[in-house]
């Protein structure tokens, strides 16, 4: 798959202002996306007679409304014209912020820019999304995607015609949840989940990068034919249904070692019996203390000889006064 420069090939046709009539695939392919788009290459190469195969044949489509810069929009059959051109389709660049340059936008050979929903009702065909590789080519060089950071989703449609309904129904039952062989927000979400990114319910690259990083394959975060291819694979090995519980590995019994028999125990010696206390040797009595020897009165000798002298001066005055013979 060759590379070509989307964002050159946007502001190249965006400079042109006629186109050849009817011819917009012819217009995408050499006066935008240019010689590096020439000729169709891959395993559909010559297939092209109509902007619709661009579509049915491209690997990498996204139906969100915000294709970036230099991504090829398409338009599919009409349900309303009666022309012989009501199944051919359309095909235009987007320039960015919502905008796509388009042959005969503004009347038959004049290239005009609009909206994607005003090209919608001029041509009365319906949208059907952008692609990010165009007649075999690898787009490279894409701007980002309008209020998006520039990472475009991968629509549930496009995973269901990648993969097939068979293996869808597979990955389902996988994976764990209702296998009904559709794409929807449940089995986008049950793939994240598996693949280990944010449960957002919407594809996007980095969950292609993601997935292709888990089964192997280089992460460019494009979903092409190598990532159809590894996924198919990744179902048919049963790599998405969950690995089955890992039972312990019961451990080896070890034999139980013999009992030692028990050494008999020694016949406790007897015991000695105490020797009997001797008797306590009684104590001798106490001699009896000797009692005290009462004290002599002390005589009071000078106070008699006072007393006797008292009396014998008394007797002598009594004489002298009275006359009396001593």
């Amino acid at each position: 798959m060759a590379n070509v420069d989307a964002s050159a090939g946007a502001d190249r046709y965006n400079r042109k202002t006629t186109n050849q009539p009817g011819m917009c695939l012819w217009e995408v392919q050499v006066n935008g996306y240019g010689p590096a788009a020439m000729p169709s290459i891959g395993p559909h190469a010559g297939q092209y007679p109509i902007a619709y195969n661009g579509w049915l044949y491209a690997t990498q489509r996204f139906t969100d409304a915000n294709p970036p810069k230099g991504a090829a929009v398409y338009f599919g059959p009409s349900p309303t014209r009666t022309d012989k051109n009501k199944n051919a389709g359309d095909v235009c660049i987007s320039l960015g912020g919502g905008l796509i340059r388009c042959s005969d936008g503004a009347g038959a050979g004049r290239m005009a820019t609009m909206t994607i929903a005003a090209r919608a009702k001029a041509i009365a065909r319906p949208y059907l999304g952008y692609t990010t590789d165009f007649l075999g080519h690898q787009l490279v060089n894409l701007g980002p995607r309008d209020g998006s950071n520039g990472v475009p989703t991968v629509s549930y449609q496009y995973i269901k015609d990648e993969l097939g309904a068979a293996y869808v129904t597979e990955l389902q039952k996988q994976l764990g949840i209702t296998a009904d062989g559709l794409v929807g927000p449940q089995t986008v979400k049950a793939l994240q989940k598996w693949t280990g990114v944010k449960e957002t319910g919407t594809w996007v690259r980095t969950d292609n990068a993601a997935i292709q990083t888990k089964l192997g394959i280089k992460p460019d975060g494009l979903w092409g034919p190598a990532t159809t291819l590894a996924i198919k694979s990744a179902i048919n090995e049963k790599k998405f249904a969950p690995a089955p519980p890992v039972e312990p590995e019961p451990e080896p019994e070890v034999p139980e070692e013999p009992e030692v028999p028990e050494e008999p125990e020694e016949p406790e010696t007897p015991e000695v019996p105490e020797e009997p206390e001797e008797p306590e040797t009684p104590e001798e009595p106490e001699e009896p203390e000797e009692p005290e020897k009462p004290e002599k009165p002390k005589q009071n000798l000078p106070v008699i000889g006072v007393v006797v002298g008292l009396v014998v001066f008394i007797g002598g005055l009594l004489a002298a006064i009275f006359g009396l013979p001593r």
